[in-house]
């Protein structure tokens, strides 16, 4: 996870500050919101500079979820950010997992992963950081584990 750049967006403050230190102490870097519509901003605002490697967002959080976060955020990762391809991880750690199965989101690659709350954040950051592990960036198997909470194959 060394010198990756992550955006991550909780409204729980203590959440979102005991996610950011697990995720610091494995070497990445962090910038932390705390709702949807600043990870937008934020995520927007990177398409000028220093770009996210990984966004995770809370599912349900005031002003805007994370589930319109992600669509806003891939939206301007396929047009602003990029060359018209995806080049942004989005994870969404959620407790709404029937939302996300019924939803489109994986299917059109509007998130990459989601995580079932409750979940120990120590696990949480593990999993990210196995999310990461991949050489060359996100692989389908680290997905589909991702997907449904394991922690992804080496």
């Amino acid at each position: 996870m060394r010198n990756k750049r992550i955006l991550l967006a909780d409204d729980n403050d203590d959440t979102r500050e005991v996610m950011r230190m697990l995720l610091v102490g494995k070497g990445a870097e962090v910038v932390a919101v705390k709702n949807g519509l600043e990870a937008v901003v934020a995520f927007e605002r990177s398409c000028e500079g220093e770009r996210f490697d990984v966004v995770v967002l809370d599912g349900a959080m005031p002003k805007l979820d994370g589930f319109s976060a992600a669509e806003g955020i891939r939206s301007f990762d396929r047009q602003g950010c990029g060359d018209g391809e995806r080049s942004v991880r989005i994870a969404v750690y959620t407790a709404y997992d029937e939302y996300v199965r019924q939803s489109r989101l994986l299917e059109e690659k509007t998130i990459d992963a989601y995580w079932v709350k409750p979940r120990d954040l120590v696990v949480l950051s593990d999993q990210i950081n196995g999310w990461l592990d991949e050489k060359d960036g996100f692989s389908e198997e680290a997905a589909d584990a991702a997907a449904q909470g394991e922690k992804p194959t080496e």
